[in-house]
């Protein structure tokens, strides 16, 4: 592990995008590290991050990371370039923390992982769902055996319209590596693996379509819709797969779909079940055995010391407004703290390179088992 140049962490950002600039840029200044410099293709762009900062712009990440010399770089960039920048930093000997997918395949996230280990340094993939107060509470109430045995679980995440960037590289396969499942449905595989403690499994069944992109419907408000461009991702997926231990799972991603926003998550064991339901107006935890029905208790938003400590995970997806902290940079920022605690060398819940590989794993069998989605003819 590298030796941090100064008192403070010193981060470097590459790309200026949307999540660099709502997660990113403000998770790292609330950490208390140093911004700088920030890199975009597109100057102007990283110019306004900068400014925000009080640091340097740069046009080019590798000339960014040679004329700093980071601590940390945190790649925001399209996942075509996460494998060649998440590198360039590493052999400079930065540690890396990636926005999600570390990879647009298994195989380049392993290269980046194995560059990591060579050198001994932190890889992060910042999957914030692990940082709420329900998704510790479900974690806590498995752990403890009070669902007993896992029967199955089920995570859906539609958008009635939230394809990112319609027409740019977010829906081009080449430049993203896939659609929804990629997109969002890496959030609810990884959300699985951590709550139960299950990583290896078995791909049973995907289907995909693309319904509405190809038709230029169903853009959302996140990166820049290109129109007419490139569209040649799914829309919907519908992943099931099998842990080792026989734990049944199906994660629903749908960036655009005829129906209402819905995030729904149901965990369900042979001694009781745990449903949670945010955009149907309740935001409860609702449990579920043969004699009763209730609410599952979160654990408390703030340590003793009033320190954040989780985040609520209906702020993130549901449409309800709830108990601060309610804003989504709440889970960002926890997931960056977790980070840093892993390049400190402490234990942290962050995501790893190694969790990010088996993810990846996972997602390129079921890509390969449902060849082109349907609807792209």
């Amino acid at each position: 592990m590298s030796t941090q140049r100064g008192p403070q962490p010193r981060v470097a950002i590459a790309g200026a995008g949307a999540i660099a600039r709502f997660a990113h840029l403000p998770s790292f200044l609330a950490c208390e590290t140093r911004i700088v410099g920030v890199a975009d293709a597109v100057l102007d762009r990283a110019r306004k991050l900068a400014d925000l900062a009080h640091c340097a712009a740069f046009d080019d990440a590798e000339k960014m990371i040679t004329t700093e010399a980071p601590d940390i770089v945190v790649v925001a960039t399209p996942n075509s370039s996460h494998m060649e920048v998440a590198t360039l930093a590493l052999r400079h000997g930065a540690h890396v923390f990636c926005e999600k997918p570390l990879g647009r395949t298994a195989a380049e996230a392993s290269e980046i992982v194995n560059e990591a280990t060579s050198r001994r340094l932190a890889i992060g993939v910042n999957h914030h769902l692990r940082f709420s107060a329900e998704t510790e509470a479900i974690r806590r109430a498995i752990e403890d055996g009070r669902l007993g045995r896992l029967s199955y679980v089920w995570f859906r995440n539609f958008r009635r319209q939230g394809i990112p960037g319609l027409g740019g590289w977010f829906t081009s396969q080449e430049e993203s590596g896939g659609g929804a499942l990629l997109d969002i449905g890496s959030h609810g595989l990884d959300w699985i693996s951590y709550v139960t403690g299950q990583t290896e499994a078995v791909v049973t069944g995907h289907s995909s379509r693309a319904d509405h992109g190809p038709r230029g419907r169903g853009a959302g408000g996140w990166g820049v819709d290109r129109g007419a461009g490139v569209f040649d991702v799914e829309d919907l997926s519908l992943l099931d797969i099998r842990f080792t231990d026989g734990t049944e799972a199906r994660i629903e991603s749908a960036w655009a779909v005829h129906a209402g926003n819905e995030f729904r998550i149901q965990v369900v064991g042979d001694l009781g079940g745990i449903d949670f339901n945010p955009d149907h107006g309740d935001a409860r935890l609702r449990w579920f055995d043969d004699t009763s029905t209730g609410d599952l208790d979160l654990p408390a938003l703030r340590d003793a010391s009033g320190r954040l400590a989780y985040g609520r995970l209906s702020a993130a997806v549901g449409e309800t407004a709830l108990t601060e902290p309610t804003a989504l940079p709440a889970l960002y920022q926890l997931s960056t703290e977790a980070f840093l605690r892993a390049v400190a060398g402490c234990p942290s819940r962050s995501a790893d390179g190694l969790s990010a590989v088996s993810l990846l794993q996972t997602i390129d069998t079921a890509y390969a088992l449902a060849q082109a989605p349907l609807g792209l003819e």
